[in-house]
């Protein structure tokens, strides 16, 4: 039985970075404790949104890891090979028809039949709503209700790119998880986004104004690739942390990042994470990108004191 295989780790430390701040124990058991009942993934990511939700489905369905109290899935219980391609009779996924069409009534209404049904042969059912923004009006209001009265052995994800999209008495229902976007994929600027990430983690504080100078240079998307970079950086840091023999996500050379790892202790991590997402909330609310950043430098001169 392995825990996290090389193809599934992108999915692994992608759902670890955005359940960080809600977890702080790798097991199954705090998995469930703190999830509840519904979950709302948000990120500009579309794909990575499904993949998370995928990937959670998986771990909350095998049979094999439940009984060993761990965050992965064994890939090879009936339940993993049924999950895999959404095939396990207690996993849902419910999305509109159409690229131009909406998530109706009706399919809200199944979902609601569904969830008064026991599982057929895992612990939970797991619903996911891929693109939960294109919600109607109508529909939105019955999910509502579903989530008001929740069933004790379901659980309910929800995938949209932005909170804004839902309705707020939606969102306030939901534990509300950020997913970062994947890794830059833009070589152009891929080496100057890892430079600038290396000077956060290692500058002194006479050189920060430079620092905070370069950054809001960037166009505002790539100060965003920056922000996410730090993340991909926190989590290799983590698993460094942890022991954890996993290939590395960040751009930046694997010997640098090592060689800071001890520097940072896991509370760290949690509180530095918290902080990036701070930041990217305000850009994304059009506060004033120096300022913002300014801000983050400066809390990160907590984790060392």
């Amino acid at each position: 039985m392995h825990l996290i295989t090389q193809q599934d780790n992108k999915v692994f430390e992608d759902l670890f970075k955005s359940l960080l701040l809600q977890i702080k124990t790798p097991s199954f058991s705090a998995v469930s404790a703190k999830f509840g009942y519904s979950i709302l993934f948000v990120s500009e990511d579309r794909n990575n949104l499904l993949e998370t939700a995928k990937f959670l489905a998986r771990v909350l369905v095998c049979s094999a890891q439940n009984k060993q109290n761990v965050i992965s899935y064994c890939g090879s219980c009936n339940d993993c090979k049924l999950s895999e391609k959404l095939q396990h009779p207690d996993i849902f996924l419910i999305e509109a028809k159409g690229v131009s069409e909406t998530i109706k009534i009706d399919d809200i209404r199944k979902l609601k039949e569904q969830e008064n049904i026991k599982p057929y042969q895992a612990q939970r059912k797991i619903f996911i709503i891929q693109d939960a923004g294109r919600l109607t009006k109508e529909s939105a209001n019955a999910l509502l209700k579903v989530l008001e009265e929740p069933a004790e052995d379901s659980v309910l994800v929800l995938l949209a790119q932005s909170v804004s999209l839902l309705l707020p008495t939606i969102v306030s229902r939901c534990q509300v998880i950020r997913v970062p976007a994947n890794k830059i994929v833009n070589k152009k600027y891929s080496e100057l986004i890892g430079s600038l990430c290396m000077r956060f983690f290692t500058n002194s504080d006479t050189a920060d104004n430079q620092l905070c100078n370069d950054i809001v240079k960037l166009e505002r998307k790539q100060v965003h690739s920056f922000l996410d970079e730090l993340m991909f950086i926190l989590s290799d840091i983590l698993f460094t942390r942890l022991n954890v023999n996993r290939e590395f996500r960040s751009i930046c050379q694997k010997q640098k990042i090592i060689n800071i790892a001890d520097f940072f202790s896991l509370q760290a991590i949690d509180y530095l994470l918290e902080e990036i997402l701070v930041t990217k909330s305000y850009i994304n609310s059009n506060i004033n990108v120096k300022l913002a950043v300014e801000r983050l430098i400066k809390k990160r001169y907590s984790v060392y004191t």
